[in-house]
């Protein structure tokens, strides 16, 4: 192939040379042919790249990312960094600075002026009645053990000096009855292993300058067998949580059957409908400074024996969490073993639940807020009937909310936490003049306000219009398109739609039962850049139905998508409400508890008119009775799911 390429460029050389036709005519046909044969080389070596035969799945999508540039991996590369003032560039060093860093931060934190005049803060204010249940783990059977590990990622890492994950699994037949001892004894003995505590971190990028280390998340990589008794803990803790109903209500991460998007929906749906009431509302959007290497180890026992984990399990985990050693890895250069003394290690099975736990009790500083939880994205919402009322509330909530997080010892990032000002239509002329707005302070520091705020990457803004959301969507989707056009020609119809679902589909459902409810002028703009891309894609003409292009691919447009995910979503709380949140269970009412009349959908959604009809408390219900009955009365989500594509699919072709 290289010498052809050679040859042609001898060709182009001498036509250049000699300007003869009969030299351009042989170079001209050399070219074309070439250029056929280079067409299909390249066609044939995508084939075997993203053939699934001869590939594993990870290995595929490494493929398509390393060939669309999507994914670009967030090295620890941080070649140069500025310690106080100093440049850094010697790898060794470096991994020696990050690691005293992570290992300091927590201490460098708290030395601030405002954690040290309220040392004297006391953390129990806000604990009511201890648990009066006590948590006790069972003892850990073969097959469970088997279960376990079966589930464990193949690795060839080795941490401690312990066997990798890869060995484990391949080895587990001769070793599992030895291991299923070390479990049940670390259990019953309240012990961890000192050799399974060793962490080796990883600094990930996250954003801002990579000469900082702050901006910089230190992921832990423990051992195996670290990790199977975190996860047999972990099952036992989370069922011991839900049967007593221990974890806050409106605590949305890390747990089964809650999401971000449900997260979103809450939080949107509660400011729908106090708009609609005439009310104000004011959110806060907090970020906690490194939140997880900040955690104070003493005050996490205090709560974990307060909910309940007492004795030999509180003494487990008092061996768990500390004299915890680590070192830091940057380009393969290893930083001395030290230990920690503050912070929960990311990156482990047990970590975000026990943070769930730390942060359990925050909303029991507010009496008239609310306040919805992401892991440690706290949010709080003020509501009042007017704009004098729901400032003043707001400020001293956040002094309440202040004096929580001062005893809990952990840490507000004043830079990155702002609010936003909800305000109803009707009421728009009342509030005109943003300098006659009080301002919103946390310890002496003024909140910025802002028009649009990123909660849980939706863009929400204060007249909830979704108009950010949808521009962010079209230019993901337009990026996308340019790179696939590039090599559209060589990608098999199984890659480029794998693609489409991962990178494009993917964006436009998520959160699309809230963004979507807009006017067909909004949305139509995301149509057209989608159905421009299935054309590119599958190679069609500009002519080509919208039917063909979406059936092709087994999909459908943004504003049907919109109907499907919606309805999927009330099916969800009629049939399967035990796999929703519990606070979201109360969103939606049967006509059969509004009254006794026995109609043909007593056991259906009743439409509630005393909410927002921009809210999907109403619209849901209303779309749910417009279905046909028999879809109605589907049980079954898969068939349930299946009958209704079909029928938007019919509804697209008319």
């Amino acid at each position: 192939m290289i010498k052809s390429i050679n040859h042609k460029c001898k060709l182009y050389k001498k036509w250049i040379k000699t300007r003869r036709i009969h030299d351009e005519n042989k170079y001209k046909n050399y070219a074309k042919c070439l250029r056929r044969i280079l067409t299909a080389a390249e066609k044939a070596y995508y084939l075997g790249v993203f053939d699934a035969r001869a590939h594993n799945s990870k290995a595929i999508w490494k493929n398509i990312n390393s060939l669309i540039n999507y994914k670009q991996e967030k090295s620890s590369d941080a070649m140069h960094i500025v310690r106080n003032g100093t440049k850094i560039d010697c790898p060794s060093e470096v991994a020696e600075a990050f690691n005293n860093y992570f290992c300091e931060v927590s201490e460098r934190l708290s030395s601030s002026s405002a954690y040290s005049n309220n040392i004297n803060l006391n953390f129990n204010n806000y604990l009511k009645t201890p648990s009066a249940s006590s948590f006790y783990c069972s003892s850990i059977t073969e097959l469970e053990l088997f279960e376990v590990v079966k589930k464990l990622k193949p690795s060839k890492t080795c941490i401690g000096n312990c066997i990798s994950s890869s060995v484990l699994k391949d080895s587990f037949t001769f070793i599992s009855k030895p291991l299923l001892y070390i479990c049940n004894l670390s259990f019953e003995t309240g012990i961890f292993p000192d050799q399974l505590k060793v962490s080796k971190i990883i600094p990930i990028f996250k954003k801002g300058r990579k000469t900082e280390m702050s901006n910089y998340r230190p992921i832990s990589i423990t051992n195996p067998i670290a990790k199977i008794i975190e996860r047999l803990l972990h099952v036992r803790m989370i069922n011991y949580l839900d049967r007593f109903n221990l974890i806050y209500d409106y605590q949305f991460g890390f747990r089964k059957n809650y999401s971000t998007s449900i997260a979103v929906l809450d939080v949107v749906n509660m400011v729908q409908n106090e708009l609609f009431k005439g009310n104000y509302v004011l959110g806060i959007f907090m970020d906690l400074q490194k939140a997880f290497d900040t955690v104070n180890i003493s005050i996490l026992l205090s709560k974990l024996e307060y909910y309940g984990f007492r004795g030999c399990c509180l003494d487990w985990f008092r061996s768990y969490l500390k004299d915890r050693p680590q070192y830091t890895v940057v380009n393969d250069s290893v930083s001395a073993l030290r230990t920690s003394t503050c912070g929960i290690p990311q990156g482990t099975v047990l970590g975000p639940l026990l943070f769930t736990l730390f942060i359990n009790d925050i909303a029991a500083s507010l009496k008239k807020a609310n306040i919805k939880l992401f892991a440690d994205d706290s949010n709080m919402f003020v509501i009042a009937d007017n704009p004098t009322a729901l400032f003043n509330t707001a400020n001293c909530e956040l002094s309440n909310l202040s004096q929580w997080i001062k005893a809990n010892r952990l840490h507000v990032n004043y830079d990155k936490t702002n609010y936003i000002l909800f305000e109803a239509n009707k009421k728009s002329n009342v509030i005109c003049d943003p300098s006659t707005l009080p301002s919103i302070s946390l310890d002496g520091h003024v909140i910025e306000r802002v028009h649009v705020v990123k909660y849980l990457g939706v863009f929400i803004n204060e007249k909830l219009s979704w108009i950010e959301h949808i521009d962010h969507l079209i230019s993901k989707v337009s990026r996308l398109s340019g790179i696939l056009y590039r090599n559209k020609m060589f990608l098999p119809m199984s890659c480029k739609k794998n693609i489409y679902f991962a990178l494009i589909q993917s964006n436009l459902t998520y959160c699309i039962e809230v963004y979507a409810n807009v006017s067909k002028t909004l949305l139509h703009p995301l149509i057209i850049k989608c159905n421009r891309l299935l054309r590119s894609l599958q190679f069609k003409s500009r002519l080509t139905p919208q039917s063909e292009l979406y059936s092709a691919f087994g999909t459908l447009p943004v504003d049907l998508l919109f109907d499907f995910y919606t309805i999927k979503f009330m099916h969800r709380c009629l049939y399967s409400s035990h796999l929703i949140p519990v606070s979201v269970r109360s969103w939606f009412v049967k006509s059969s508890s509004i009254h006794t009349h026995n109609t043909r959908h007593k056991e259906q959604f009743a439409i509630q008119s005393k909410f927002n009809p921009n809210s999907l408390l109403f619209y849901g219900p209303a779309m749910w009775a417009k279905l046909p009955l028999h879809l109605q009365n589907e049980q079954s989500v898969s068939s349930f799911l299946r009958s209704y594509m079909d029928w938007l699919s019919k509804k697209l072709l008319k």
